[in-house]
């Protein structure tokens, strides 16, 4: 393997990136779970090979910056999911409002499981 397979590699982690930083602005959810995945898919390729190679260090010297712009961005990129599953959550709350359990009887409801045991005496009635 050669250098010029680990930097195609890393030209398709990048390509990559790039189709998942736009697609997260479009907002189609299950293009961007496959590019997402292909994302993953493509860093681990580029690692096992990166692994496997034994270049020299003006070799990966050239390419670490170029991997380092691209971990620079991964936590932007994170952070840009983060947000688009909270902007889901609310406007999934929108349409379908969680509701509360309402009691048939006012104030506290026990639970069903709890069982009540009686003590035997009348606390009420005295002779």
């Amino acid at each position: 393997m050669s250098h010029t397979s680990l930097e195609e590699h890393l030209n398709l982690v990048e390509q990559q990136f790039s189709e998942v930083s736009s697609i997260l602005l479009d907002g189609d959810p299950a293009e961007l779970q496959q590019a997402c995945t292909d994302l993953q898919r493509r860093v681990v390729e580029f690692l096992q090979l990166g692994n496997t190679m034994g270049l020299d260090t003006a070799e990966m010297a050239a390419l670490a910056s170029r991997a380092r712009t691209v971990a620079a961005g991964l936590p932007l990129l994170r952070e840009g999911l983060h947000r688009k599953a909270a902007l889901v959550d609310r406007a999934l709350q929108l349409v379908v409002p969680t509701t509360e359990p309402t009691s048939t009887y006012g104030g506290q409801a026990v639970p069903y499981t709890r069982a009540r045991r009686s003590s035997g005496v009348f606390g009420g009635a005295a002779a």
